[in-house]
């Protein structure tokens, strides 16, 4: 409870002819709204706080690399003309990801296990802006080619 001040009465415009009795509903209507302020401060600065304690609450799941089977690693060296095998990044799939009208699939880069799965003309090609055909390997070891791109997101 906060007891009200001369500051609060500043926008009242005082009658001569009043009672004591209108003076009382005027320090009433005052307080009222002061009350009313006091709460509507207070929901916004819980919201704020909730709003900024479920942005810091990603949850933060840490799991083993999986081990590539190693006729997996053979068939990418063999038939592939791959080099290393590096775990780029491990996420739970979401919709979007394997949603067919959208097309697409997010590797966030503050996920990335590994920044270092691009040569470097690679790296030049998409920094270009212009899609990379390239092939994605299916678990069933089928292999079809995708569109890579990098996509600024924010500008």
């Amino acid at each position: 409870m906060e007891l009200l001040r001369l500051e609060d009465f500043k926008d009242t415009n005082v009658d001569p002819k009043w009672s004591a009795f209108d003076y009382l509903l005027e320090v009433t209507r005052v307080d009222q709204d002061k009350s009313q302020q006091r709460s509507s401060m207070q929901e916004k600065n819980e919201l704020k706080r909730r709003h900024q304690n479920s942005k810091n609450k990603r949850p933060i799941v840490s799991y083993p690399p999986p081990l590539l089977p190693q006729s997996l690693k053979q068939h990418i060296v063999e038939k592939l003309g791959g080099s290393d095998c590096v775990l780029v990044i491990q996420k739970k799939l979401f919709f979007s990801d394997v949603n067919p009208q959208a097309s697409r699939f997010l590797i966030p880069f503050s996920q990335l296990k590994s920044h270092e799965f691009l040569n470097e003309s690679e790296v030049k090609h998409l920094k270009t802006k212009k899609d990379a055909i390239t092939r994605l390997l299916e678990p069933s070891m089928d292999e079809i080619k995708i569109n890579f791109n990098k996509w600024v997101i924010g500008q």
